[in-house]
This record gives structure tokens, sequence and C-alpha cells, in this order.
């Protein structure tokens, strides 16, 4: 979820400047409750936990505070909770409120008093009053000490819902808690423990065997060249386990391909080359299909966390008074333009468009089927070909290949450059042609003996 940060300090002075604007906040899932059952994440109120300081308890209930509606409460609120921490001061306990009223991460409801930290509620969504029976829509509540209402109101923000956003590796059938890369291996990886403690084992069995004596036999040590005393009936005998529970190795490697494959990061993924002889082709292929996985995901990561985080955030500094206007490079021409951003033009359907942050093999995947395009018969045909705008091309192939920097793509730049190189052969030839029809100035010396004309 976004959140406000203003770093900037204020003394006796001046002001010490610092970041100003949106951050982006990450919610445990350890501290969010909702309603995993509901159509979307968007839809389920939530209830997030978070341990404030008195301090900075105050600091934010100084800020709600602006809104006269909430001046009042904010201020009883604060005073109530400092009360109750200085009664807590000096007693021993509370058994009664040890018993019912636990917080967690406290051992009881005094030491949370006495540890100087507050556990804020905050309600985002909507809610049923059975009292009064009325729906509640878009609310905020936050409670203190899980029994004080800090603030309740709107939410404030400029859409509709909370900014609070959830992605997840792999989706659940009817559950919003989605599983983790990992968690569908929890059963191999105990399978491999398991299969690895056999194997254990059987080493040991194998260093250190089971002997087995028959009769009787004097008292003798196990070890390389010993000697065994054993009478006519006497027998020593070593219980050796079969060497082939040794091809559990075999096993073990199935299994932990098996895993790599299940979680989507191969070998191949990893730059490991598999066993067997490839053509630049199957290379390339296996290369490509060795991330697709992972493509799909961070897709998925891009459309439902980064995009929705990121106009939330510009949404955040609006609402803070931030300047609402974005500078932007005309693509043509490359000047600079300044365009106001509304909160209508955030509210709207739309998506952010990656342009430095684009996979490699993607890009040169692309590059590689427009120049299989071109190079085939259906590129080569001119009446396909004149559709196609090279000036356009040449930019798509400019924005892939990441030149931007160079500025070596410019409209017609190849002709105005052939008309100046054409200019400076024709001046030079017509130098040189006045050079050979003038007549030369240059007169030899003298030759001296031993001495040779300069060239």
């Amino acid at each position: 979820m976004p959140d406000w940060r203003d770093e900037s300090v204020e003394t006796e002075i001046s002001i010490k400047p610092g970041y100003k604007g949106p951050v982006a906040k990450r919610i445990s899932p350890y501290d969010i409750v909702f309603n995993p059952t509901a159509a979307t994440f968007r839809d389920t109120p939530k209830i997030i936990r978070s341990l404030e300081s008195i301090g900075d308890l105050e600091n934010v209930l100084t800020a709600w505070s602006k809104d006269s509606s909430q001046a009042e409460v904010a201020k009883n609120t604060l005073s109530y909770l400092k009360d109750i921490r200085k009664t807590a001061y000096g007693v021993d306990s509370f058994k009664e409120k040890d018993e019912a009223y636990r917080v967690d991460g406290f051992e009881s409801y005094h030491a949370y008093l006495n540890s100087g930290t507050v556990e804020l509620l905050y309600f985002y969504g909507d809610y049923y009053d059975p009292e009064e029976q009325k729906l509640y829509k878009n609310k905020k509540i936050v409670v203190a000490d899980r029994h004080r209402i800090v603030f309740e109101g709107d939410i404030p923000h400029l859409i509709a819902k909370a900014p609070i956003f959830h992605v997840g590796w792999r989706k659940r059938p009817d559950n919003l808690w989605s599983m983790g890369p990992l968690d569908n291996l929890v059963g191999l990886q105990y399978r491999i423990d398991h299969v690895e403690n056999l194997k254990a084992d059987v080493f040991d069995l194998i260093a250190a065997p089971v002997i087995k004596i028959k009769g009787y036999v004097e008292q003798f040590d196990w070890k390389p060249f010993g000697k065994i005393v054993v009478d006519a009936d006497g027998d020593v005998e070593v219980l050796a386990p079969d060497a082939q529970a040794l091809n559990a190795n075999l096993e073990i490697s199935v299994l932990e391909q098996k895993m790599e494959e299940m979680a989507g990061a191969p070998k191949e993924a990893m730059g490991f080359r598999t066993p067997g002889e490839k053509t630049m082709y199957e290379v390339q292929r296996l290369e490509n299909a060795a991330s697709r996985i992972f493509q799909s995901k961070i897709s998925l990561f891009e459309e439902q966390l980064l995009e929705p985080l990121l106009n939330s955030m510009i949404l955040l500094a609006r609402q803070y008074g931030v300047e609402d206007q974005i500078k932007v490079i005309d693509p043509e021409f490359g000047a600079e333009l300044w365009v106001s951003v509304t909160t209508e033009d955030l509210a709207l359907p739309g998506r952010i468009r990656p342009v430095t942050a684009r996979h490699f093999a993607e890009k040169a995947q692309l590059v590689q089927n427009i120049n299989n395009f071109f190079g085939s018969a259906a590129g080569q045909d001119p009446s396909i070909k004149r559709h196609f705008s090279g000036f356009k091309v040449a930019k798509m192939f400019e924005e892939l290949l990441e030149i931007e920097d160079w500025e070596l793509v410019e409209q017609n730049i190849a002709i105005s450059e052939e008309t100046e190189a054409t200019k400076l052969a024709s001046q030079a030839q017509e130098d040189v042609f006045a050079m050979q029809q003038s007549p030369s100035i240059y007169e030899p010396p003298d030759q001296m003996p031993n001495e040779q004309i300069p060239a």
C-alpha cells in the first residue's frame, strides 16, 4: 500500500530538507486479516495490525486532528491512552485483564502497557451495523488497544477502494491466499529427506557393520589385520547390508530435477547445459521456454501489484498537494512537454508501460522474429514491403537494442549524410584539379656531394 513520508526536519534556525512524497509500504501476511472467500482481494474488507510508539501515535493523531471533525476525538484518545499507561506504572498486574485479554506478542496486558507501544488495528472496507441496520461503505476505522476508536470516517484516498494490493505466485481455487513457489514441493522435500536418512543409515552399517558371533569367541578388537580366536564351533560373521541400497542417489537426483521443473527453475534457466548435442535453434528454443514461467509471473506482478501501486502513489502525491504536472518527451521531435495529470485520468482503466525494465530474452526473441520475417518470401514481397515504414522499423530496433542514448536514428539522416559526403567529394576533386592546373612553385636546390635532394 502507498504511504506518505516527510523526512524534513524542522530546527530553530531553518528546515532541513528531506524526501517528501509517497513510498511503498509492505504489509506482512501475519499482520493482515481479510475474507479469503471473497471474489477479489479488492472487494474484501481488511484489518491491518500495526505497532506504534506513543510518539509515532501522537504524530499520526496530530495529522488526523487537522480535520475539525476528528480533532476532539484525537485529543481525547491520546489523553486516554497516556493516562491508562500512567496507571499501569507501579502496578504489579491486572489479573482480570491478563486472563481475558492478551495482546499478540506480549506476555500480558500489563507488560503491553509498560512497553511504550500501542497496537493499532486499521479497518478498511464496508461493514454492516446490526443495531442501526445500516450498511457503511468505504470506511476507515482505527482502533487502539483493541477497545478505543482513534479514527472513524471515509477512506482518505481519492479512489473508491482502499489502496491495498496483493499478488501471489500461484492462485488457489476459491481462496485469495495464494501459494508460494515452493509450497507444492514440501511433500517431495520430505521424501528426499527420508531417502537421505536411509542412505546415511546404510553408509553407517557398511562402515560399522553388525557382527554375528557364534559359539565361544575370545575377546577381540575390530580393526584392520585384527586376530580373532575361536573354538571348533565358534564363528564371527559380518552382517553387511545390500550395497544396492546406495543407488538412492539416482532417486534423489530424479526427485530434485522434478522439484526444479515444478518450481519453474530447471537447470537451463540457471545457465547449466543439459546433456546431448543441440543445434542453435534448439538451444534458443530451450532458453526461451526456460524463462516462460518467470515471464508470466512477472507480468502478473506488474498488472496486479506494481501498476496499481504506482498509480495510487501518484494519487497520494496529488492528494498532499504535490505538483500534478509531469514532464514527457515528444517521441518525434524530442521536445519537453508538461502535461497535467488529473484524478479522473488516473482512475480510468489503463496500463503503465515499462520501457527500461523489459526482459532481454523477450526483446531478443522479437528481434529474431522480425529478422526472420524480412528474410522470408513474404517480407521480400514488394506488395507487402511497401506498407512498412522504414523509419518506424528503425525506431523499433533503436528501442529493442537500447541505443536511444546514441541518437543513431533520425528521419532521413542517411540521405542528408550522403548528400554532404557527395558535396565534400566534389569539392575535393575540384581542389585536386585546380592544383594540377597551377604551375609548381617549388624549385629543388642544387645537388651537393653525398647528399640527396629531399623528396
